[in-house]
């Protein structure tokens, strides 16, 4: 995952590996509006993602087209962000599906800094 920002708009970038070998890419395009609001899209993202922070925490709801079994289904993410201090996050994602919960994911984020050059 790498993200970057550019006054108020960001760009993250999500690469994904699943244990059978398949992988995935993401591209969210993000925007910080006014008091804590964000919003977001992806290519895959279907319902654009909507989001407010209040105190260390992030709410993001948004739904994605995901493929399952040669079909796509439409999967509700309403993810907790919780900023433990400057470098580390935990990132709690409820899926649902017609309002059954079908999966829950658990993320914890770290942020990588820059090794000094070796020269």
């Amino acid at each position: 995952m790498t993200g970057r920002w550019d006054g108020n708009r960001g760009v993250l970038e999500e690469d994904f590996v699943y244990d059978d070998g398949e992988r995935q890419r993401r591209v969210w395009h993000i925007e910080k509006g006014a008091d804590g609001h964000y919003s977001g899209t992806a290519a895959d993202v279907v319902v654009p993602a909507r989001g407010q922070t209040r105190g260390f925490a992030l709410n993001w709801r948004y739904t994605l087209a995901v493929p399952v079994d040669g079909e796509t289904w439409n999967i509700d993410f309403n993810d907790w962000m919780y900023l433990l201090d400057e470098d580390r996050l935990i990132n709690r994602a409820e899926m649902t599906k017609w309002g059954f919960k079908v999966g829950e994911v658990t993320l914890w984020i770290e942020r990588k800094h820059a090794s000094p050059s070796t020269n």
